[in-house]
């Protein structure tokens, strides 16, 4: 019967943390849906697919690339900093800049060795 009964309890924190970590992931997609009509809205009809200026413009923009930040903020550090090192470094430099610093040293620690320096020396650079 004692088991019964932690199996019901353990049944059900394993319940209440599916369910807080369902909303987390709702409340991800919401602040995703709003950046990219954030972004949809800054670029120009066509920006997107002809390459222009304007586009390239919000590529090099460190605010726009701070504003993903969020993405990054929870999550095992080895699988996000894989994710961040996907992105150039000046553009994970400014991810890891909108992150508290605890989060971002724990990110730039995990990357790849042939991305770590790359990636802190744009860090640094960003930080003047």
């Amino acid at each position: 019967l004692a088991s019964v009964e932690a199996s019901e309890k353990a049944l059900e924190k394993r319940g209440r943390e599916l369910d807080e970590w369902q909303r987390t992931l709702e409340e991800r997609t919401r602040e995703l849906t709003e950046m990219r009509a954030e972004i949809e809205g800054a670029k120009p009809a066509g920006a997107m697919k002809s390459g222009s200026g304007a586009a390239a413009k919000t590529d090099d923009d460190p605010e726009s690339w701070r504003k993903m930040s969020p993405l990054f903020e929870e999550g095992d550090p080895d699988e996000m900093a894989t994710k961040l090192a996907s992105f150039e470094p000046e553009q994970a430099a400014q991810i890891l800049n909108g992150l508290d610093p605890e989060r971002a040293a724990a990110l730039l620690n995990a990357l790849p060795v042939t991305d770590y320096k790359p990636v802190l020396d744009a860090w640094r650079r960003s930080k003047k």
